[in-house]
C-alpha cells in the first residue's frame, strides 16, 4: 500500500504547498518496521513474550491501519478527480463517533472475559483440585515458610526443589554480607532454563523421572553424584502420585534422609512443604545440633 502512492500533480501557490505538505502521502518508516519484526520474533520464538508483543505492538498497528484508511481515501479521490492536488478527506463526525463507542465497548467487552478466563482457569482454588495442569501464579506456590526455617537453621548445599520455586529457593535465603551469594544454591530454576546446558537439563528430567521407579539407595546415589543434599519438595494433596510426591517418598525410603520440616502453605488445604537433609552429609551436622538444641529449649519452656 505504501508503494501505491499515486502521481500528484505538483502544487501551485503558497497555499497548495503548505496543504500538500500538511497531510503527505505515508513513507516507510523502517524504525518502526524494524521494532516490529523484532517483537514478531521474540513472541513466535517464546510465548512469555506475546504479552509484551501486544502492548508494544498495539500503537504501531493503529497506526498503520489509520495510515492505510487514509491512503485509501486519498486514491479514491484521486481516481474521481485525476490531475488535482488531493487531501485526506476528513470523516463525517457520527461515523467517527460510531467507531470511537464500537472502539470502548469492544475493548470493555474482551477485558472481561480476559479476567473472567483468567479467573476461571488459574485463580479458582476449586480448578486445582480437578486439573491436571501445572499452576504457577500467585505467592503462595512458594515455599515463603520453608524459607524462613532455612535462615533460622543455617541451611547449605545444593537444593533439589520444584520446577517454579527456583528463583524464591534464592531470593528468600539471607545471602553472604561479603559476596552477596546465598548459601543455598538451586540444582535447577525454571525461570531460567535456558542457562543450563542440555545435559544438566536431561540430568535433571532423569532425577525427576526416576523417583519411585528405581530402588531407593539407587536414587539417593544418583543425587549424590550431582552433589545434591537438600531437597525442598511439596507434598500435595492432588494429584496423590504427583512427582514432588514420588520425589519425598524415595528419600524417605533411602533412610540416608532425615525430614527436619512439615511446613503448611497458605493455601486452604493439606498441601505442605517438605524439607529433607542428607544424613551423611558433614555440613548438616551443625544444623541437626541446632535442631536438638531448639527442641530441648521447647521441653524446657514447655515442659
Amino acid at each position: 500500500m505504501y508503494l501505491l502512492k499515486p502521481r500528484f500533480p505538483q502544487p501551485r501557490g503558497r497555499r497548495h504547498r503548505l496543504m500538500a505538505e500538511s497531510v503527505p502521502w505515508p513513507a516507510i518508516d523502517l524504525a518502526r518496521i524494524g521494532v516490529i519484526a523484532i517483537t514478531l520474533y521474540m513472541s513466535i520464538q517464546s510465548r512469555r513474550f506475546v504479552f509484551l508483543g501486544g502492548v508494544v505492538l498495539a500503537p504501531f498497528v493503529a497506526r498503520m491501519m489509520q495510515e492505510i484508511v487514509e491512503m485509501i481515501g486519498m486514491m479514491r479521490l484521486h481516481r474521481r478527480q485525476p490531475g488535482t492536488l488531493v487531501t485526506v478527506p476528513s470523516m463525517p463526525r457520527p461515523l467517527g463517533c460510531s467507531l470511537a463507542g464500537g472502539s470502548v465497548v469492544a475493548a470493555v467487552i474482551i477485558a472481561i472475559v480476559a479476567v473472567h478466563f483468567m479467573w476461571n482457569n488459574y485463580y479458582r482454588e476449586e480448578r486445582r483440585k480437578t486439573d491436571i495442569f501445572w499452576y504457577m501464579v500467585g505467592i503462595v506456590d512458594q515455599p515463603v515458610g520453608a524459607m524462613e526455617v532455612f535462615n533460622k537453621l543455617q541451611i547449605r548445599g545444593m537444593v533439589l526443589g520444584g520446577w517454579t520455586n527456583g528463583g524464591y529457593i534464592c531470593y528468600g535465603q539471607t545471602p553472604d554480607p561479603q559476596t552477596g551469594r546465598p548459601p543455598c544454591q538451586v540444582f535447577m530454576d525454571g525461570r531460567a532454563q535456558a542457562a543450563y546446558s542440555l545435559e544438566h537439563y536431561q540430568t535433571w528430567g532423569k532425577i525427576q523421572a526416576a523417583a519411585g521407579y528405581i530402588d531407593a539407595k539407587q536414587y539417593d546415589q544418583m543425587l549424590q553424584q550431582e552433589g545434591i543434599n537438600v531437597a525442598l519438595l511439596r507434598h500435595v494433596e492432588f494429584p496423590p502420585q504427583s512427582g514432588s510426591n514420588r520425589l519425598i517418598k524415595a528419600l524417605e525410603d533411602s533412610k540416608n534422609w532425615l525430614t527436619v520440616a512439615n511446613i503448611p502453605t497458605p493455601r486452604q488445604n493439606k498441601d505442605f512443604d517438605v524439607i529433607l537433609l542428607r544424613k551423611d552429609d558433614p555440613i548438616h551436622q551443625e544444623v541437626f545440633a541446632r535442631i536438638i538444641q531448639m527442641n530441648a529449649e521447647k521441653k524446657k519452656e514447655n515442659p
